[in-house]
């Protein structure tokens, strides 16, 4: 570790260069600059580096080339690590599973920076490489790493005067989800517990703009309406290509689906928990899969308005579709693809009606429903303005939702 100086107008790296460290701006302004040229950008850019940011993370776990310009805008102060230092690091005597989450982070910042993206999406910077906060990395490490950490968290929260005096209870279900991998817990940089949730939620899109959508659950003691996107929670170990797979042939085995990858998108959130009186900090990935083929099989879907149920049995089978860019899982062989959506599929949101949205309206759609033990799901397909309607949760949304689904005739009883 070293530091450096810099005046007004100097460069600190141009593009081309390989310079094995990462950097942290202690005190001054840096421009970072990026040029159509010497990265895949499409105009010029100039983005501000403040005071405390850390960049040129890439250059530690990987051969990085510069694909930008630093330039101190006033005098500036740097701590340089080098990359050899974390070689070194590595070779001292630590416990083993400090040197598994040290390799394992660098292991899974590398395949981030290596990861197949669309053209639209944001692509690795000298600033950064998107999906490599901590969080999100940690939440994909082995089970011994998780739990090292994890207890750590546990540990300083019971250190807390509020949880000594009322959240005994809350401890115990919170260690508990960390035993069974429901969530990842860790102390933050201020070294206060910080639960961190990871899910992955599919967008399926249909050639007509409809999205398939939950609008409502069904259990003993009644139906209960909402309007999301059909999610999972990512186990431990699971990336998130891995979590959609398994949300496809496990949550919403019941049905077909030949879809093709357009997008994904991050939607992170950090709020504070009222049920565990601690911060969590939601890491939501969004897949948008556009829906070649769909066809519900071994489930049951209701046609409101001829008042009729219909029952259909037939194999499952779910299929993504495009260029294969993962493969090889542990109990079998399994492709995964990422591909350009058919144009006439993405543009078709362009295309859907703007009708009004109304319970008599959607009340002609066909709601498809699975029976998931005493617990019953429903679905239907929305257009993308009705699917933005129905999510605001207003008193006039929850009124449609539920006129809609209690017209909804099931033939079983829990």
């Amino acid at each position: 570790v070293a530091e450096q100086l810099l005046q007004p107008q100097d460069a600190l790296f141009v593009p081309g260069e390989a310079l094995p460290q990462a950097y942290c701006l202690r005190s001054g302004a840096l421009s970072y600059y990026q040029d159509p040229e010497c990265a895949l950008v499409d105009v010029s850019t100039s983005v501000p580096v403040a005071a405390g940011t850390w960049f040129c993370e890439a250059a530690l776990w990987s051969h990085w080339i510069h694909v930008g310009t630093a330039e101190a805008t006033a005098q500036c102060k740097l701590i340089v690590v080098k990359a050899e230092l974390m070689t070194d690091i590595l070779k001292m005597p630590m416990r083993n599973v400090i040197r598994s989450m040290t390799q394992q982070y660098g292991q899974k910042f590398y395949s981030k920076i290596i990861e197949p993206r669309a053209p639209d999406a944001a692509m690795p910077s000298d600033l950064a490489v998107p999906y490599t906060a901590f969080e999100e990395l940690f939440a994909s490490m082995d089970s011994p790493v998780q739990m090292l950490l994890g207890q750590l968290g546990i540990k300083r929260l019971k250190d807390r005067i509020w949880v000594r005096l009322n959240g005994a209870k809350v401890v115990e279900r919170l260690q508990k989800q960390v035993e069974e991998g429901d969530i990842v817990a860790m102390p933050d940089m201020h070294n206060e517990f910080l639960r961190v949730a990871v899910v992955t939620s599919v967008r399926l899109i249909k050639p007509s703009g409809h999205i398939f959508t939950q609008i409502g659950e069904r259990d003993a003691t009644g139906v209960v309406v909402m309007c999301r996107l059909p999610a999972v929670k990512q186990v431990r170990g699971e990336t998130p290509l891995e979590a959609v797979e398994r949300l496809l042939e496990r949550k919403l085995q019941n049905f077909s689906f030949e879809v093709s990858i357009m997008s994904k998108e991050r939607q992170d959130q950090c709020m504070y928990s009222k049920e565990y009186g601690v911060r969590t900090k939601y890491l939501r990935t969004v897949f948008d899969l556009g829906v070649l083929e769909f066809s519900p099989q071994e489930c049951e879907w209701a046609n409101q308005v001829e008042g009729k149920t219909s029952f259909k049995t037939s194999k499952h089978v779910s299929k993504i579709s495009g260029r294969e860019v993962m493969a090889d899982r542990s109990d079998r062989s399994v492709s995964w693809f990422m591909a350009t959506f058919p144009d006439e599929l993405a543009t078709a949101t362009k295309r859907t009606s703007n009708a009004e949205i109304s319970a008599s309206n959607l009340c002609e759609r066909d709601v498809h429903y699975l029976i998931d033990g005493n617990r019953s799901r429903f679905y239907a397909w929305l257009q993308p303005n009705e699917f933005d309607f129905l999510c605001q949760y207003s008193a006039a949304s929850d009124s449609i939702l539920k006129t809609w689904l209690s017209r909804v005739n099931v033939p079983f009883s829990i």
